[in-house]
């Protein structure tokens, strides 16, 4: 059995390759995630992000490679691996029958907590997802957000090193999902590890320290946003609203111009060649652009979205309705 690599990282994610017939979920991932650190693992449906988590919770069997928790190793090590680990699934599920403080300690006992203990951790964690004044309602008349919020409580509950959150802004509103990213980052705070998935890049992407990408279970990408969104620069276009008929041929001529798009009569949208500097192309177009006699009425950069940027790299069509750039070009 190989031992775990010489690492301080909480989780070590070594190869990772997953089976069923007739695909393969999982081609070779490798990842590491260090105490405290908040991770994204993003990409499109069937990327194989759950099927990683469930790996990661012991959940998933037969599958190549290794995953060491606290240097324990799936799935040999895991029942020492549940008492460090939290796990919310995609989709919630509780009793409807019973309130939210029943359901919490029903949990809370199943994972070997103490009743003295779940006392206190019980109305704190409540409290601290939102729900304390709900605490003794019952979950069947709750809000699919605050379903949400409850099954991150029950992540909470016993203390765990390692939270792995599947999609957990699901069903949550903006208000929501703003204290949710709260929550989480004084949880890294705290020292406690985060590796979560979701669709929602705009709210999370300053939540996470760093981010990994999959797509059709292999990783592209392992960095932080800033890294990932410099490697994207050449996505970088300038609106230009102006005055007057603008023959653009001869602006696609200048240096460093790949491309003059007309988005309006009197707007325009410059595409840079990789690698030019985007200023610099810019302030040549607009020198040009006024010694013709043209106004300028603006300038805007428009600066592809984190969703943008990942759509592109995973060939999927996200929601990108907030971005003001013509896709059709770009896919």
């Amino acid at each position: 059995m190989p031992e775990p690599p010489k690492s301080s990282a909480l989780v070590i994610a070594q190869g990772l390759t997953k089976r069923y017939p007739g695909l393969k979920a999982l081609d070779n991932v490798s990842f590491s995630l260090s105490r405290g650190e908040i991770v994204g693992y993003v990409g499109p449906n069937g990327a194989g992000k759950t099927t990683t988590m469930r790996i990661l919770t012991g959940m998933e069997t037969g599958f190549e490679g290794a995953a060491w928790i606290s240097g324990m190793r799936q799935p040999l090590d895991r029942k020492g691996i549940l008492k460090e680990i939290s796990y919310l699934p995609q989709d919630v599920a509780f009793a409807s029958w019973r309130t939210a403080r029943e359901t919490l300690w029903l949990f809370g006992r199943l994972s070997g907590l103490e009743a003295s203990a779940l006392r206190q951790r019980v109305p704190l964690v409540l409290q601290q997802v939102g729900l304390g004044p709900k605490a003794d309602l019952r979950v069947g008349g709750f809000s699919r957000g605050m379903k949400q919020r409850l099954g991150l409580a029950q992540a909470m509950l016993g203390h765990p090193k390692l939270m792995i959150l599947d999609e957990p802004f699901n069903h949550l509103d903006p208000a929501g999902r703003q204290h949710l990213k709260g929550v989480l980052t004084e949880l890294g705070r705290q020292g406690v590890s985060i590796l979560f998935s979701s669709h929602i890049l705009a709210d999370v992407e300053e939540l996470m320290e760093r981010i990994v990408v999959l797509r059709k279970g292999c990783v592209i990408f392992d960095g932080t946003v800033e890294e990932l969104k410099a490697a994207h620069r050449d996505a970088e276009v300038v609106e230009i609203g102006f005055t007057g008929i603008l023959p653009h041929s001869r602006l696609s001529a200048i240096p460093g111009v790949a491309r003059v798009e007309m988005a309006a009569s009197t707007v325009l949208r410059l595409h840079p060649t990789p690698g030019a500097h985007l200023l610099d192309v810019s302030t040549h177009v607009l020198g040009q652009m006024i010694a013709s006699g043209h106004g300028i009425r603006y300038v805007k950069p428009l600066v592809p979205s984190l969703e943008t940027i990942i759509g592109r790299m995973t060939d999927d069509v996200l929601d990108v309705a907030t971005e003001r750039e013509e896709e059709a070009s770009a896919c």
